[in-house]
């Protein structure tokens, strides 16, 4: 709301308490999301695995979690069931699609104002302005300082000295000659570019229309028709361009390129059409307004260098073309202080995220096939190789209570198997070379040489009448 008017700007109301909030909530929708449906069921199941195995076999409480009810399923006896989860991995990429949303949010909320755009199209109108001023400032203030020096040594008794007094006295000359009717120099300071076909009037003329650049000097008449001649500096007035963030350009009534502040080559027509509009209207004298083309994120301003003095014959116009959303950026602090949050909130959550996968995500992952292959071992299969913990905490916590299920369900193997060779021969005699399969044929252990080792053939030897059956082991060939 404008405070004079009293008129709406289309300006948002607080943007920066808007985005605070909805930064709010969205850090507390995450932290609720991540507790439930990856820190709270992480926690449920290490403390049913270590309490399974210190009190017996026990049900397991339920989850959402693909991953918890996978290692659940597989040494839970018969199992929990079917029941709708969702994988851990797809809530981290739901919780950072969110944060990537209140990203694009923001910016939105942030970059919708309608009135820092008005105010940044006036602020390059201001800067174009101020470098018309500077370069009428160093073309007026060049030809005083000549006309100064022409007016104190107007008998010209020194020429030599002449120019060495009117270069140093105004820096934007690279050159400053005393020319005589002819064009014919009789001093000359400095470094001098220009040639003379004729002696130039009095005032500000560019001599040339082509070239690698613009000859552009200013004339102050001397006594018996000669004259004092400045050369200005193109380099020092393109200087004065720099001044200004967005690209400028100063162009003659023909649009061709006399100065810039980015590279350039010499009397280059413009070839954006609406700029050359933009510059005509300012040459013709109008006053001038900031323009905005359709659709496009530009600004285009312009301003005439010069007003019914020396610098007005030469119709030179600073014409520029502004980028808004650089400008508002550089101009409004609101939107400095978002993307700041912005930066440092999306660069928290990658590195949260990241950790919670590597230290959480990833290692569940990997124990929901190792408690496969515990669970393997009750219908026969061959033992998994012990998981070491990673690390000391819940993970680890599951590492090792997988460990001490696999060892039980090994050692109740075993047992089984011996129970088996214990029961007594029906029929001695007719007992032979048997192969027991039941036994593994493999040990578990974490070395290598045991895991190289041979299988073991057990063989029942039926023994006399009133003695004990031995069993005897031979290494297979």
């Amino acid at each position: 709301m404008d405070a004079q008017t009293g008129l709406a700007t289309g300006e948002v109301e607080h943007p920066g308490l808007a985005a605070g909030l909805s930064l709010a909530l969205i850090a507390v929708w995450a932290f609720s999301a991540l507790c439930m449906l990856i820190v709270v069921p992480i926690r449920r199941l290490r403390d049913d695995l270590e309490a399974s195995i210190l009190d017996g076999p026990r049900l397991f409480r339920r989850s959402l979690t693909r991953e918890t009810e996978r290692l659940a399923g597989t040494v839970c006896v018969g199992g929990t069931g079917n029941r709708r989860t969702v994988s851990a991995l797809h809530t981290l990429w739901l919780v950072g699609l969110a944060v990537v949303a209140w990203l694009v949010t923001t910016s939105m909320m942030v970059g919708s104002d309608h009135g820092a755009r008005f105010a940044v199209a006036e602020e390059g109108q201001r800067a174009t302005d101020a470098v018309a001023a500077s370069v009428r400032h160093e073309l007026e203030g060049g030809l005083a300082g000549l006309g100064a020096v022409a007016a104190e040594n107007r008998a010209m008794d020194d020429p030599a000295g002449t120019t060495e007094e009117a270069l140093a006295a105004r820096p934007i000359f690279r050159a400053v000659q005393v020319l005589d009717s002819e064009a014919h120099a009789l001093a000359s300071a400095g470094n001098s570019s220009a040639s003379f076909a004729s002696a130039p009037g009095p005032g500000i003329t560019i001599l040339n229309t082509s070239g690698a650049e613009p000859v552009l000097v200013a004339a102050s008449p001397l006594d018996s028709g000669r004259i004092l001649v400045g050369q200005y500096d193109i380099r020092a007035l393109n200087d004065r361009l720099r001044v200004a963030d967005s690209p400028i350009s100063v162009v003659d009534g023909a649009m061709r390129t006399i100065l810039s502040n980015v590279g350039y080559q010499a009397f280059t027509e413009l070839a954006n059409p609406a700029l050359r509009e933009v510059a005509s209207q300012a040459a013709s004298g109008h006053r001038t307004s900031p323009v905005a083309p359709e659709a496009e994120g530009t600004v285009l301003t312009a301003q005439r260098i010069g007003f019914e003095d020396a610098t007005a014959r030469l119709e030179l116009v600073a014409v520029a073309e502004h980028d808004t959303a650089a400008m508002v950026f550089a101009h409004d602090a609101t939107r400095r202080a978002a993307f700041a949050i912005s930066s440092v909130a999306g660069g928290f959550a990658v590195v949260f995220l990241s950790w919670i996968y590597i230290s959480a995500v990833r290692p569940l992952r990997r124990l929901g096939l190792h408690a496969e292959g515990v669970a393997a071992v009750a219908a026969g299969g061959v033992a998994p190789e012990p998981v070491a913990p990673e690390r000391l905490n819940e993970s680890g916590a599951i590492a090792a209570a997988l460990n001490r299920r696999l060892v039980e369900a090994v050692r109740a193997r075993t047992a089984s198997a011996d129970a088996f060779l214990s029961l007594p021969t029906e029929d001695p005699a007719t007992v032979a070379m048997h192969r027991v399969d039941a036994i593994p044929t493999q040990r578990i252990s974490p070395h290598p040489l045991h895991r190289r080792s041979r299988p073991v053939k057990l063989v029942v030897v039926a023994p006399p009448r009133g003695r004990t059956r031995t069993v005897q082991a031979e290494a297979s060939r």
